[in-house]
């Protein structure tokens, strides 16, 4: 399962794209936002350390237990990270100021 792990570094790219872009003046952050922000990266990373679990695994019956358990955790991060854009679609002056 090589989902989760790409998932999360385009998500912590963006993130370090958006921090560079509060370094450069172009935006400022609220809090809410930069706190609402990290959620998804952790949200990734958990189906991260299951898939590599599942990889290293050599029972069936566990190897089948924790494809399911990726595939759950990575509907629930996929969820929260939508959820994060309907957020910041809806009421986009809540979470940043373009300058």
């Amino acid at each position: 399962m090589v989902v989760a792990p790409v998932l999360l570094v385009l998500y912590l790219l963006f993130l370090a794209g958006v921090g560079a872009a509060v370094n450069g003046g172009r935006i400022t952050l609220e809090l809410e936002a930069v706190l609402y922000s990290w959620l998804p990266a952790v949200a990734f990373a958990v189906p991260s350390w299951t898939g590599h679990r599942w990889r290293r695994c050599t029972e069936p019956e566990a190897r089948y237990e924790l494809f399911r358990r990726v595939v759950a955790e990575l509907v629930i991060g996929l969820v929260l990270l939508a959820s994060c854009v309907v957020h910041v679609i809806a009421a986009p002056g809540l979470y940043f100021t373009v300058l």
